[in-house]
């Protein structure tokens, strides 16, 4: 017993120690992450995601991956650099640089039952695979996570809201990516509203169903004003494992509703049945 108690003693102290220490860092630093992967079509296309035209949407699989890396200067915002990196899987593995964003991040805005919680940012200038392409200057914008969730009941509502704007060098200039999924010269964004609402219904603390709809509004660099934007349905189920990891499995398609979006690119009428795909979105707190 008196050799035992040192021991028991020492591996207690490192224990507390430890614990302790790892609750001072986070105190200061935080590290976010959010995926998007995009996975087979349902369609013709299994091996590719395809978008809202019915194109294939890259060269394989993707999962799109905002690493967000906080340092905290008070308790509801921090400094926030998000890594943007985009795993593609296929044939010719390859992983994209895609940038970072610098900016603000912490809870936005709150109410008893609702918050906003997101990022005030911009992407650096040159860095990136899609910056350097579209020859990206400034887009100044929101990456954030609206929720609100009424005491008592199995209904919510959760949403993406991320409106942005950007200034180019060049208006003309495409990135491959986007090129690869059929876009025109000057076919990217100058100005964006971007809302990803969605209506979740809880089968458990853990579990739900999702059902959600982008709504998306934009003037691309080749046009003169504001116009709706194709606004792909998502379908899925959410379960959350716990703070470092939630999924939301779910099956995405384009409509009879985006029709007259595809008619204007040459498309028929009848192609949104190629619009659908399966796709998961990761996210959760690392640190």
């Amino acid at each position: 017993a008196k050799v035992s108690a040192p021991n028991a003693d020492f591996t207690q102290t490192s224990t507390v120690d430890s614990t302790s220490t790892l609750e001072t860092v986070k105190k200061y630093i935080g590290v976010t992450y959010f995926t998007f992967f995009d996975g087979p079509g349902l369609g013709e296309d299994f091996y590719f995601p395809v978008n809202s035209r019915g194109n294939k949407d890259d060269t394989g699989w993707t999962a799109w991956t905002n690493l967000s890396v906080r340092l905290k200067f008070s308790e509801r915002y921090a400094i926030d650099y998000q890594f943007r990196i985009e795993p593609v899987l296929s044939n010719d593995f390859e992983v994209r640089s895609q940038g970072g964003r610098l900016g603000i991040s912490g809870t936005l805005l709150k109410g008893e039952d609702w918050r906003l919680t997101g990022a005030l940012n911009s992407d650096l200038p040159g860095v990136g695979q899609v910056n350097k392409e579209r020859t990206i200057v400034v887009n100044p914008g929101l990456f954030s996570q609206f929720s609100y969730k009424p005491k008592e009941s199995k209904w919510s509502v959760y949403g993406l809201v991320a409106p942005r704007f950007w200034v180019y060098r060049d208006s003309d200039a495409m990135d491959f990516q986007s090129l690869q999924g059929g876009a025109r010269a000057g076919e990217k964004p100058e100005i964006a509203i971007s809302l990803q609402p969605s209506i979740n219904y809880a089968l458990s603390d853990k579990s739900g169903l999702r059902a959600g709809i982008l709504l998306d509004f934009r003037k691309n660099a080749n046009q003169d004003e504001l116009n709706r934007w194709f606004m792909p349905v998502d379908i899925g189920y959410t379960y959350e494992f716990n703070s470092m990891l939630s999924i939301y499995p779910h099956v995405r398609f384009s409509g009879p509703w985006d029709d007259s979006l595809r008619r204007e690119i040459g498309r028929s009428t009848t192609a949104w049945v190629h619009t659908a795909s399966v796709g998961v979105w990761l996210n959760g707190t690392i640190l």
